[in-house]
């Protein structure tokens, strides 16, 4: 009996992580990113502590000159100890590559989580591994998990307050090129109210990121 209670609570576990997708394909950026709320909820406070722990940094010491690439990489650090303390259970995992790169897993879902950059997501640079996934390209991916995508969370600094933003990458990038994007969501996240997308009342603003300020350290990752 308590076999099979166990093998209850596994089937009920499988069936609230499966993903379906909308009925109308262009109800797909809302849809996914609320199927993402928790990762993204969790990724927004990371990356609150990350760029508080930042500001810290350099307002604490007056011989301190603000520099862009570490305010970058002291946030993204302090973002990578928020994630890993997240609470158990969770329904994602998270992946980080040597250099701190940050990669969140949910129900064959890869979602890569990078600082924006010009006017959206890092380019992927000159890596295979990086082109292969903005270009989609994966043989598991293709023949069993039809639904779903590789995806990039992109974060920054917006009028003082952090902003979010979930896109599905498509295509080949040339170095230093425009993104090339099948959708861009922008997410407002409230630790209160939760997620929140922006309505036709809202001012879409481009992003305060100059591309060539930071160099290729975050198209590294």
């Amino acid at each position: 009996m308590e076999e099979e209670s166990l093998k209850c609570v596994f089937r009920a576990d499988i069936i609230r992580l499966m993903y379906t997708p909308p009925e109308n394909p262009a109800d797909e950026p809302e849809h996914l990113t609320r199927y993402l709320a928790e990762p993204i909820a969790a990724t927004w406070r990371a990356f609150d502590r990350g760029r508080a722990a930042a500001d810290e940094f350099f307002a604490a010491q007056d011989h301190r000159e603000f520099d862009p690439h570490m305010w970058a990489h002291i946030a993204r650090y302090e973002a990578v100890l928020s994630l890993k303390g997240e609470p158990e259970p969770k329904d994602w995992e998270l992946k980080l590559s040597h250099h701190s790169g940050i990669e969140i897993r949910k129900d064959g879902f890869r979602i890569k989580v990078g600082k924006a950059a010009g006017d959206g997501p890092q380019s992927p640079g000159r890596n295979r591994a990086r082109t292969n996934f903005v270009q989609q390209l994966g043989l598991l991916q293709t023949l069993f998990t039809v639904d779903r995508a590789n995806l990039i969370l992109y974060w920054r600094i917006l009028k003082g307050e952090l902003d979010l933003g979930l896109c599905k990458p498509k295509g080949l990038w040339n170095f230093r090129s425009q993104p090339k994007l099948e959708w861009r969501q922008p997410v407002r996240f409230d630790p209160l109210a939760g997620l929140r997308f922006p309505t036709a009342d809202d001012t879409e603003e481009m992003f305060g990121f100059d591309r060539d300020a930071f160099g290729d350290e975050e198209a590294s990752e």
